[in-house]
């Protein structure tokens, strides 16, 4: 659910903080290399009205001048983050427990008076392990894929102990080595590629939700943790 805000929008910092400034740069440079600007994370509500939204099965964000509420849970589906394009659009990253894919990504359009979560694309897995992408190509080039593949595999890791060895087509080569994977063997259009790290429970998107948003009291982007409801 999407509301204008108006009477309901808090107050926040006036003053640029360093964190606000380095994406500033970071996008002024991007322009003068004719990159296209990065999708960002939303700013997440204040504490307080963050607590109030999580009693009602919601997380609250704000951008753009919106007001923005999303379920936690959306047809079973997990809320992992939510980010805005350079053209407005909304995207949030789901997991799906129960299912071979670790990730789904959705774009809510709004359907009559409310709104449908449209899947745009998906990270899955196979036997606990990341093996497959996809990503509509609307949405690509806006450092999306680089954010869903790395929560994709932080989640992977949490469930195989630490040490993951998977096979992954050749175009997705850089993306991995990007994540610290090295690759160890290719065959064809394929590679396989390792990576050992420590596992960190709290990154099983399903026992909990990982939401990258902006702290609107630093201007930082950060991960905000809340269990799953009814999964310990």
């Amino acid at each position: 659910m999407i509301i204008l805000p108006e009477a309901r929008k808090p107050k926040f910092r006036q003053k640029e903080t360093k964190w606000e400034k380095k994406r500033r740069e970071r996008a002024a440079k991007r322009r003068v290399l004719g990159k296209k600007p990065l999708a960002e994370p939303l700013v997440i509500a204040p504490a307080a009205e963050r607590k109030k939204a999580l009693q009602r099965g919601l997380m609250v964000f704000y951008a753009n001048g919106m007001r923005v509420e999303l379920p936690l849970v959306y047809e079973d589906a997990l809320l992992q983050g939510a980010y805005m394009t350079p053209k407005g659009q909304l995207i949030v990253f789901r997991a799906v427990p129960n299912n071979w894919e670790h990730l789904v990504v959705y774009a809510p359009k709004f359907v009559g008076t409310g709104f449908l979560e449209v899947e745009v694309g998906w990270f899955s897995r196979r036997r606990r392990d990341l093996g497959h992408m996809k990503l509509d190509e609307r949405f690509q080039g806006l450092g999306l894929a680089k954010r869903a593949a790395s929560k994709a595999e932080r989640h992977a890791r949490a469930l195989s102990g630490g040490r993951q060895r998977i096979e992954i087509f050749g175009r997705f080569e850089r993306l991995f080595n990007g994540l610290g994977y090295r690759t160890i063997s290719s065959s064809g259009n394929f590679r396989i590629v390792e990576k050992t790290g420590k596992p960190r429970p709290r990154d099983d998107l399903f026992r909990f939700h990982r939401i990258e948003a902006i702290d609107p009291k630093t201007g930082k982007a950060r991960i905000f943790t809340f269990r799953v409801q009814g999964r310990e």
